[in-house]
């Protein structure tokens, strides 16, 4: 899902409902919204076991740059 579609999605909700997240594809538990962040995945390795990465960390490792091939994202944390 990317950006534009939850955007959409949560538009269409009446109010301003509370965020649950589950804490897996089944449902087995749910837990609040706490917050969110924008991090970095790398864009070579998307097919694999997703890895999150903070800004900081890669331009610490890049000598202060950005490579292009790491893409920002959006993380939801639960409470």
């Amino acid at each position: 899902m990317h950006k534009d579609q939850l955007i959409e999605a949560l538009s269409k909700i009446p109010g301003n409902p509370k965020i649950i997240l589950s804490s897996d594809a089944e449902g087995n538990s749910y837990e609040e919204l706490d917050g969110f962040s924008t991090e970095y995945v790398n864009s070579l390795f998307s097919e694999q076991e997703i890895s999150i990465f903070s800004e900081d960390d890669i331009r610490d490792d890049n000598d202060g740059e950005l490579p292009g091939n790491f893409d920002p994202v959006v993380v939801l944390w639960p409470f």
